[in-house]
């Protein structure tokens, strides 16, 4: 069991930390933003009273407001849209390789619960509950397949769990408002590729 000097030993150094922090945060010498390179950065105090400079806006979060963010998917990532991917070089091995062609599957009815029995919905095994070309599906997907579950304005829930099948996938793209439920029933669900 930790001693008591243990935990003074770790409350100082928290303290020491905050106010380290605190004093670091509070110096008036603000790095250059990318809009307005030496110009003042406004402060703002925080809960502890700490007065900190605003944070610019993630990458991540930024590419969210790109254009062509929500036509990225698993299969065709965009990855030459910088506004997207704003920390890539291009010359990474993810960006350079190149899937060969493969069937595309998407989610017939986004909005629209899908499972393994009849209680959850549509049947995900059933062929014709996925269009491919933009017509139904004649068969299911093998591991050279990419399945979309597109966004919808509605939560709703697709599973594979339940099934008496391996499931192997090539990319998998998970729209906004969708619950992926793929596992827990020992059967398991193999994604080669992507999953988004």
């Amino acid at each position: 069991m930790p001693s008591s000097r243990f935990f003074h030993t770790l409350i100082v150094c928290c303290c020491l930390f905050a106010t380290a922090a605190c004093s670091r945060a509070a110096t008036p010498d603000a790095p250059d933003t990318p809009d307005a390179p030496n110009a003042p950065v406004k402060t703002v105090p925080d809960a502890e009273g700490c007065t900190v400079p605003p944070q610019p806006l993630s990458p991540y979060a930024a590419a969210a407001d790109a254009p062509g963010y929500d036509k990225a998917t698993a299969h065709d990532p965009n990855f030459a849209d910088r506004k997207i991917w704003p920390l890539t070089t291009g010359k990474e091995a993810y960006c350079l390789y190149k899937w060969p062609k493969g069937r595309v599957l998407v989610w017939a009815k986004p909005g629209t619960d899908g499972g393994t029995n009849a209680k959850k919905g549509l049947n995900v095994e059933d062929p014709a509950n996925w269009l491919e070309d933009g017509k139904p599906a004649t068969e299911l997907w093998d591991e050279k397949t990419d399945l979309v579950i597109p966004d919808s304005e509605k939560t709703y829930s697709v599973s594979f769990a339940g099934s008496k099948r391996q499931q192997r996938m090539r990319h998998v793209t998970v729209g906004r408002n969708v619950v992926f439920v793929t596992g827990g029933d020992g059967v398991g669900r193999v994604v080669l590729g992507n999953l988004w």
